[in-house]
């Protein structure tokens, strides 16, 4: 019999350029595999192109997409235990942030890295815009300062997360 897995939304920006994309890929997706969760992706949601999903500079998204994506991705952060989110970048990325609101108010656990050497938040310890971060915290969890300490709190949550799943 199989073990149970955790389904776990991954939010980031890392999808809109190439070099992003491969960081996701070869990085990311592998460790929290390794972690053992199955994983929601709205990269791979996104780019679907059997789904007339085609979306680069060329093909620009218009309303109608845009809300079958947004609502897409909300469909998903639902059925997820929790989300993982990557807050790399100059700030954390409004879409990012997005999800991140969206599942607190939805009471899922946020687990959160960010490795960017800039500081951006308020302290050290708000590493991010303080109602971001605010989130994270609350939902129960933490803003790690590397993907590998985030991916191993992740990895600890698990039996919380799939305790939860059967008590909803």
């Amino acid at each position: 019999m199989k073990a149970e897995k955790a389904d776990v939304y991954v939010a980031s920006p890392l999808g809109f350029a190439a070099e992003g994309r491969l960081y996701y890929r070869r990085e990311i997706l592998p460790r929290l595999r390794k972690a053992g969760v199955r994983i929601n992706d709205p990269w791979r949601e996104l780019l679907r192109y059997d789904e007339g999903i085609i979306v680069d500079r060329l093909n620009p998204i218009t309303k109608e997409l845009g809300l079958r994506i947004g609502r897409k991705n909300f469909s998903m952060i639902d059925r997820s235990d929790a989300v993982f989110a990557c807050l790399n970048g100059t700030d954390a990325d409004s879409g990012t942030s997005t999800e991140i609101g969206y599942a607190y108010a939805k009471g899922k656990k946020i687990i959160a890295y960010r490795d960017d050497l800039r500081l951006t938040g308020d302290s050290p310890e708000i590493p991010v815009n303080l109602q971001v971060a605010t989130a994270i915290y609350l939902s129960g969890s933490n803003i790690y300062g590397n993907l590998e300490d985030a991916a191993v709190a992740l990895e600890n949550m698990i039996p919380e997360l799939l305790k939860s799943r059967i008590r909803a």
